[in-house]
């Protein structure tokens, strides 16, 4: 299988988001983090969402496009998922979520 060169707009993309992931782990590397439900669950989400998009990164660079893009729904829950119970979240809800690995998704009327 033949695959094509990326254009220069993509090749200017993937090496800027390279460099926004050198930023990411040289700055965010070793902070500490309080010992919460609120605040640990919500990081380890976010970690999770900077690797699937440094792993998206990578798979463009490669042109392995198609798993690429499938790793880009992965990365938004995680990111979604990490900002909902950091922000919004009751702590029951973040118990909750810790017990069944799942959001159970409502609209407070409140």
């Amino acid at each position: 299988m033949q695959t094509k060169a990326h254009s220069d707009e993509v090749k200017a993309a993937l090496e800027k988001a390279r460099e926004q992931i050198v930023w990411i782990r040289e700055n965010l590397g070793g902070i500490e983090l309080k010992g919460d439900h609120r605040h640990r669950i919500p990081a380890q989400l976010f970690d999770l969402a900077i690797e699937h998009g440094s792993g998206i990164v990578h798979l463009i660079s490669t042109n392995i496009c198609a798993s690429a893009f499938a790793l880009v729904r992965a990365e938004f829950e995680c990111f979604v998922r990490g900002a909902w119970l950091h922000h919004c979240a009751s702590d029951a809800e973040i118990e909750a979520f810790i017990a069944k690995d799942r959001i159970d998704p409502r609209v407070r009327t409140h």
